[in-house]
């Protein structure tokens, strides 16, 4: 109980003494705080500003993603309707096609188509054959006395020869 019946004389002494260093440890921990304070205001604004930014760019997202929405729409229309026309040109021609094949000029002409397809093979077959009988010596002595006598046989021998060309 001797402890607790402290003096007031002993309180301001105590008080007194205590009193300057209390109010510099306040003013230490304001300022402190203060301090803290102001750079808690600074974090706020620069996360509030990256935040605005972010909206911005999320916003610009979102239009530009809508624009290419709108893009891919029109785009699958437009390959839509071109399937659909290229499906009618298949049948058109598909029916074109069964109508040549059925007709009668078709049928009476395939002879001639026939003969057509084989004189060309034959063609072929007798330029190489030309070409290899040339290769002897002897032939091609006579052949360039025929030619110079005969100048409608040098272009005939030349375009079965040189077919292309």
């Amino acid at each position: 109980m001797k402890n607790q019946h402290v003096t007031s004389a002993d309180q301001s002494a105590v008080s007194g003494a205590d009193a300057a260093p209390a109010a510099l440890d306040w003013r230490r921990l304001a300022e402190q705080r203060l301090s803290r304070l102001v750079g808690l205001e600074h974090d706020y604004s620069v996360v509030h500003e990256r935040l605005d930014s972010l909206q911005n760019e999320y916003r610009e997202s979102l239009v530009s993603r809508d624009a290419q929405s709108r893009r891919i729409r029109e785009l699958d229309n437009r390959l839509a309707d071109l399937a659909q026309r290229h499906a009618s040109m298949c049948s058109e021609y598909e029916s074109a096609l069964a109508a040549l094949l059925g007709s009668r000029s078709w049928r009476v002409t395939r002879p001639l188509r026939m003969l057509s397809v084989r004189t060309v093979s034959i063609r072929r077959r007798a330029g190489g054959a030309l070409r290899a009988m040339l290769r002897v010596p002897l032939v091609r002595r006579i052949a360039r006395i025929l030619v110079r006598r005969l100048p409608g046989l040098h272009a005939r021998v030349r375009s079965r020869l040189y077919p292309h060309g």
